[in-house]
């Protein structure tokens, strides 16, 4: 064990914490530049204390258990988009979706400055007027497969015209109960302009009369920045629709790149501190580990910040 030299402070105050090796050297050295008296106020030697081996690996175990929990935190952006859309040069107002016509409406947005992974996306629809049972929809992220949002809701092999209610203003999710395809079954609500309300799994059928559906869970795993298009069309001749608007809730992991410097700096600046002054630079080391862990996390999109995104 290491004995505790002459100390500066009073007689009963006697005491050294973790001073070992070079630590002895530099306090020893800086007591003999000192007053005599200030140098004997400790007349006897006391034993100094060690860091315990346990308390050295739960503060090395606290910090890694600390930032390895960082990738699992993950924030929604939500951005909504209100037009006026382009109407492909169809000749119509801007929004509307022309009748029985494969042209079609589409919307594109760049997005960029989310993580680099999506946990979960939905979809909210805003359409007035028209036949429901007319139209088609996809969402589509870059060049991976679409997404089927609506496909002639309502249309069955002994209903090839579909529901003939005048809109939605819906929001589809993976996690909804039912599917917005047969939405008649399950007791749906409309608002005072007749459209389609509540939370339903996206249509997810390249056919309408397939049972074989997707999922909005498709996009799961992929990176969100990039271009996001919506295409509608009307595939049926009699009534027209109008996109009011849209919008997209991406849930996403932040990058991991700035998380692995702070493990492995965090880890190195430990072990060079550690090894000197013990416990005490331990802590204060872990303390400000943490205010940066914080730091990191408020700069993440806020769960209800509306984002205005590039429009590409």
């Amino acid at each position: 064990m290491t004995s505790c030299l002459n100390m500066i402070r009073p007689a009963g105050n006697c005491q050294v914490i973790g001073a070992r090796r070079l630590g002895v050297r530099r306090h020893v050295a800086a007591l003999e530049h000192r007053d005599p008296a200030q140098r004997d106020g400790c007349s006897k030697a006391r034993t100094c204390p060690r860091t315990p081996k346990f308390a050295v690996g739960i503060w090395r175990l606290a910090i890694i258990t600390l930032l390895l929990s960082f990738p699992l935190v993950s924030r929604a952006a939500l951005y909504n988009f209100t037009g006026p859309f382009n109407n492909n040069g169809a000749g119509n107002a801007p929004g509307v979706i022309p009748d029985n016509d494969p042209i079609g409406l589409a919307d594109s947005h760049t997005i960029s400055g989310l993580g680099s992974q999506i946990v979960n996306v939905t979809v909210t629809l805003n359409i007035s007027g028209g036949w429901n049972g007319d139209l088609y929809a996809y969402l589509r992220l870059n060049d991976s497969p679409m997404v089927v949002l609506l496909d002639r809701v309502g249309v069955t092999s002994s209903n090839p015209d579909g529901y003939g209610d005048t809109g939605f203003q819906v929001t589809l999710s993976a996690s909804a109960s039912h599917d917005i395809h047969f939405y008649q079954n399950f007791s749906p609500s409309y608002n005072s302009d007749g459209q389609l309300t509540g939370t339903w799994q996206a249509d997810g059928r390249t056919d309408p009369l397939s049972s074989t559906r997707g999922s909005l869970s498709a996009f799961n795993g992929l990176n969100p920045n990039g271009t996001w298009t919506i295409f509608f069309a009307d595939e049926s001749a009699g009534e027209q629709s109008t996109l009011v608007g849209w919008s997209l809730d991406i849930t996403n992991v932040p990058e991991l790149a700035n998380v692995a410097l702070l493990i492995f700096g965090a880890l190195a600046a430990m072990r060079a501190l550690g090894s000197v002054f013990g416990l005490q630079a331990r802590k204060k080391l872990f303390a400000s580990v943490v205010d940066r862990f914080k730091e990191m996390v408020r700069d993440l999109p806020d769960e209800s910040a509306s984002r205005a995104p590039d429009i590409g």
